[in-house]
């Protein structure tokens, strides 16, 4: 057993762990030229670049009493003092931080850097003036290809200046270093961040003085101090080796030292909110939800040896099996030759659609290769950290909620709330014997990770038997038999399903079983809101009421959107459109694949653009090749209007309960009042989205600063405010019910939860009490009908005004959910 003694030393070494982090990430900038990018950087660039150029543009007029113009300063004139000063300060910062030596930068090759930076914005403004269209071009091609090296821009807009037979005078060095040296001192007039200290040496028998550009002692100070500060803030959050302290309050609980505990209180970021804030929170009355967060620490869990044997060899061979693509995404060749200009086409021609479209979808594939990127980083960090903990027999994971109650583990990577392969990678530390509806059920689970799911249950267990020697093949050599698992929807947990099947049938019903079993909300966002309006339509569509069969509304949203598709391809026009599409999928029709994400994510804010992402994408990963070149994003373009009217059609009453908070939350913002309001539990729900006071640095290359003060402005941001109500809202209402649903299972004895907001695990021998528990919990909630009217009341109140009329409730018979059995299936 682990003592308090080892588990503080675990999380001492969490402190290290990110302190070594930081360091690295900073190193890493300065080592790339990157030292405004460090965090002391960032800050004293925002802090300081306004004050320096309010200084240099006084310099510049003529405006500083006392102060004569030296003749070097004409050669500044032209440029904006902002880009001036954030040249020079980038500059200087980058001088402060040479290494862990610190050797000090020489003014000539800091004042020869800000002098090249300061002719090559004259120069290709210049340059963007002679060929404001081609320029314009270039900078959103840059801008596609989220390019943002400044050598390689440089030397590539140098180029192209040439090819267009571009005459410039190269600044000499004399001059360069005149202008640089200005900006120095025009620099050091203003702040106190740098001094010039000079220093005789001798050098092959004669001396020289060497002036360098060092930080003042102050500065140094601060640097210090800063980075001492901030390294400690980001500690590596590893799962625990005893159970985690139960929360007793918002701020005691969770791990056990006080800097760990300090740097991660019940609910996320209230450390550094307004003081009003946290004086509420500390005193939030909340029992039931600190039992329930307790629930979830206490699970003990451990490695499954099985699953990480097999996703190495995966990940080392690079199979991609359920695994991110290795291969970068393949972005297209722009349809326009370097010497054609855009703005030369008319805006109907066929080029000039082409090149819109390459370069909506080169963008896209920007956004989706770093996506991409990062997913590859998480899984090497998944699979180290359950290297390390495989070790253990048993550990536990910190939990913590954020602003709305959503409750979060503090652990990334290996994480019971992770990713597939990271989700596949645990168990249950204890484990109970599966018993006939336990095997039954453990059965159901690995149908539905396979993707099965949309027949009954008996169903899923006939399939599940029909394919026994599969299954048992799979488990006895999984990489040789990946075709038969590794198309499902969830390969890993499937693969997990698999060993523990396999055990089972050796061992028979009476064998322990430590998986965790799954239970799925269905679209549980519109499950609330039908709920909430006691729509019948809707609550139908995602089983609210009893069915021999579930439900499936993302199949339903895509059923009528082919309609719509093919009743377009019957109207006289242009509709290859439609007849691509239909085309693709065949008779079919739309697979629910390609429609669940918007439908999914329309309860929490999702948009036409959003829709329009979902379909590039799905294009991308499942049918790459097959529109005309160049063509995808104009496909997505053309599908993601009809699927977006698809969805409010079969979500009437959703999308009504949705408009309404919205216009409601606008009224409330206009009387300067925050969103706040507390859950059926007690927590306190608090939405504040402050406008932030910001300025944007304009260069020729380089691209925008977005320079934003450390503080926000006392004004809330109304158009954030009102996003984000509807969201807040319904993440409010589902925290609710999983926080319900885990203190029902232990007031029976139910003692280990894999809960991820509308997904709720126990194992499979619990799973018919579970049922029950989640659907009498769910009513529980939803019975008063108060959600809406106690949202009203507390912002009346709080606004002093008075809102709209709340949207009317219809048929639906809440009580039809007890005896639906895919509710949650």
């Amino acid at each position: 057993m682990t003592t308090l003694d080892k588990q503080l030393a675990w999380e001492h070494d969490m402190v290290y762990r990110g302190i070594t982090r930081y360091r690295d990430q900073q190193k890493e900038a300065v080592a790339g030229d990157r030292a405004h990018e460090t965090s002391a950087g960032s800050r004293l660039l925002k802090s300081y670049v306004l004050q320096i150029s309010a200084h240099i543009k006084a310099y510049l007029a003529g405006e500083l009493p006392g102060r004569r113009r030296k003749p070097e300063h004409k050669l500044m004139l032209g440029v904006s003092p902002d880009a001036i000063a954030m040249f020079t300060l980038r500059a200087v910062i980058g001088s402060m931080f040479v290494g862990d030596t610190r050797r000090p930068s020489a003014v000539v090759s800091v004042a020869n850097t800000i002098g090249q930076k300061i002719e090559d914005e004259l120069r290709f403004a210049e340059f963007s003036i002679e060929h404001q269209e081609y320029y314009d071009t270039v900078m959103r091609t840059y801008k596609a290809r989220h390019t943002a090296n400044y050598r390689y821009m440089h030397a590539s807009l140098s180029q192209l200046a040439k090819n267009k037979g571009m005459e410039w005078r190269a600044w000499t060095i004399e001059e360069k270093m005149l202008v640089g040296t200005l900006a120095i001192a025009l620099m050091m007039e203003s702040c106190d961040l740098t001094e010039i200290k000079r220093a005789r040496s001798r050098l092959k028998g004669q001396f020289t003085t060497r002036a360098d550009v060092v930080a003042t002692q102050e500065c140094l100070d601060w640097i210090a101090s800063h980075d001492s500060f901030t390294e400690l803030t980001h500690p590596d959050r590893m799962p625990c080796l005893m159970e985690p302290a139960p929360w007793t309050s918002p701020f005691d609980g969770g791990f056990w030292s006080a800097r760990m505990r300090h740097n991660t209180p019940l609910i996320k970021r209230v450390q550094t909110s307004a003081g009003t804030r946290a004086s509420k929170v500390a005193q939030a009355i909340m029992p039931r939800v600190l039992r329930a967060v307790n629930g979830l620490q206490d699970t003990p869990w451990r490695v499954n040896t099985a699953i990480h044997d097999t996703l190495k060899l995966v990940f080392k061979n690079d199979l991609e099996i359920g695994l991110p693509r290795s291969t970068p995404y393949v972005f297209p060749v722009c349809p326009l030759s370097a010497d054609l200009k855009v703005a030369e086409l008319p805006v109907d021609s066929p080029i000039h659609q082409r090149f819109n479209e390459w370069r909506c979808a080169t963008a896209e594939l920007h956004t989706m290769e770093s996506v991409r990127k990062s997913k590859n980083r998480a899984v090497i960090r998944t699979l180290r950290l359950a290297q390390e903990m495989r070790q253990h027999e048993e550990f536990y994971y910190v939990y913590q909620c954020d602003f709305r109650g959503r409750i979060y583990c503090a652990t990334t990577g290996l994480s019971p709330q992770g990713t597939d392969p990271a989700k596949a990678l645990l168990k249950f530390g204890r484990s109970v014997p599966l018993g006939v509806r336990g095997l039954f059920w453990l059965k159901v689970h690995g149908a539905n990770k396979y993707g099965y799911d949309k027949v009954s249950y008996t169903d899923r267990v006939k399939w599940v038997d029909q394919h026994h020697e599969w299954w048992m093949a799979i488990a006895a050599n999984p990489i040789e038999h990946s075709n038969a698992w590794k198309d499902a929807d969830k390969p890993w947990q499937f693969l997990a399903f698999v060993f523990e099947y396999a055990a089972a049938m050796e061992y028979g019903e009476g064998y322990r079983s430590s998986l965790p079993v799954a239970l799925d909300g269905s679209c549980n966002g519109l499950q609330h809101f039908s709920a909430m309006l006691r729509d019948p339509v809707g609550g139908a569509a995602v089983n609210l009421v009893p069915a021999d069969t579930p439900h499936d509304i993302y199949q339903q949203v895509a059923d009528v959107a082919t309609q719509k598709l093919r009743t377009l391809t019957t109207q006289p026009g242009d509709n290859a459109g439609a007849h691509n599409w239909l085309r693709l999928w065949g008779e079919d029709g739309m697979p629910r694949k390609l429609s669940k994400r918007p439908v999914m994510t329309l309860p929490y804010g999702s948009t036409p653009n959003a829709c329009t992402s979902a379909i590039f994408q799905w294009i991308q990963d499942e049918h790459p090749k097959f529109f005309p070149d160049n063509t995808d994003f104009r496909h997505a373009l053309y599908l993601s209007p009809i699927l977006w009217a698809s969805i409010s059609q079969v979500v009437v009453a959703a999308r009504t309960a949705m408009d309404w908070i919205q216009r409601q939350t606008t009224q409330i913002t206009k009387h300067a009042c925050p969103l706040e309001y507390n859950t059926a539990l007690g927590f306190p729900v608090y939405q504040a989205a402050k406008k932030m006071a910001s300025v944007r640095i304009r260069t020729q290359i380089g691209g925008n600063l977005l320079v934003t003060y450390v503080e926000p402005t006392p004004e809330l941001d109304r158009r954030k405010q009102r996003q984000g109500s509807s969201p807040n809202l319904i993440h409010s209402v589902d925290a609710t019910h999983l926080m319900m649903v885990v203190n029902a299972g232990l007031d029976t004895d139910i003692d280990c939860f894999a809960m991820i907001h509308d997904d709720f695990g126990v194992h499979a021998a619990h799973i018919d009490r579970w049922q029950e528990l989640i659907r009498q919990t769910f009513v529980k909630l939803h019975e008063p009908a108060d959600i809406l009217p106690n949202f009203k009341a507390a912002h009346e109140l709080s606004a002093r005004a008075e809102l709209e009329p709340l949207p009317p409730l219809q048929t639906l018979d809440l009580h039809d959910v007890l005896t639906s059995p895919y509710f949650f299936g």
